[in-house]
């Protein structure tokens, strides 16, 4: 009897009924009649095991997680019933300190000291000590003194004018202004970056004076 266009344990190519996909997972033939089985009729096996053990077929959201990672180690101690992939996604986190999923957003005070308020954790989940530029620690860098001199002598200027103007590249410039905007230095405008000289205790008397005439000018 040719035995070749059968599928299930009468076919040709049959292998026990179990195969790892290029995925890594283990699929197990659970036959094409089997309400949870592909058109094939196979199953991934992690998600049979954990869908028995709940009595019911695991709708497509919910994910399967391997606890040692091991995708093709289906032992029933090594799953963990996930309801999202968001979930699953938090179990692989090598940081400890993100924000559980689900977990509330509580309002901290800045750690600087000066009793601002915030919501403890960013949009990317991460704890966050400080408000924006209050924890910000300046490391002399010479292109930034560059561009805060820039600055100085007239506000309003744009990345590439800095550039010109100090002789370095627009990315450079780009990063020493990204980083001046966090410390509370400098800020963009619609006609260009400005420096807020009220809060630049590194730049001398002077200097602060100069900015003043160069704005009122």
């Amino acid at each position: 009897m040719d035995n070749r266009n059968k599928r299930g344990p009468g076919a040709a190519h049959w292998k026990g009924g179990m195969v790892l996909n290029y995925h890594g997972y283990i699929r197990l033939y659970i036959g094409r009649d089997h309400p949870w089985a592909d058109k094939q009729g196979y199953i991934l096996e992690h998600r049979f095991i954990v869908g028995q053990q709940m009595g019911r077929n695991l709708r497509a959201s919910e994910v399967v997680h391997h606890k040692d990672h091991d995708r093709a180690n289906n032992d029933p101690n090594n799953l963990e019933y996930c309801p999202s992939s968001r979930s699953h996604i938090a179990k692989h986190r090598k940081r400890t300190d993100l924000r559980p999923v689900g977990a509330i957003n509580p309002s901290v005070k800045c750690a600087c000291g000066c009793g601002e308020e915030f919501l403890r954790y960013d949009e990317a989940n991460r704890p966050r000590r400080y408000s924006l530029g209050h924890g910000v620690v300046m490391v002399p860098s010479p292109t930034q003194d560059l561009v805060q001199r820039c600055l100085n002598y007239q506000w309003g200027k744009s990345a590439v004018i800095i550039a010109e103007e100090t002789r370095k590249t627009v990315m450079a410039v780009k990063s020493a202004l990204t980083k001046l905007r966090k410390a509370g230095i400098a800020n963009p405008t619609e006609s260009g970056w400005v420096l807020l000289s009220a809060l630049i205790p590194e730049l001398t008397n002077e200097i602060v004076e100069e900015a003043i005439r160069s704005r009122d000018a």
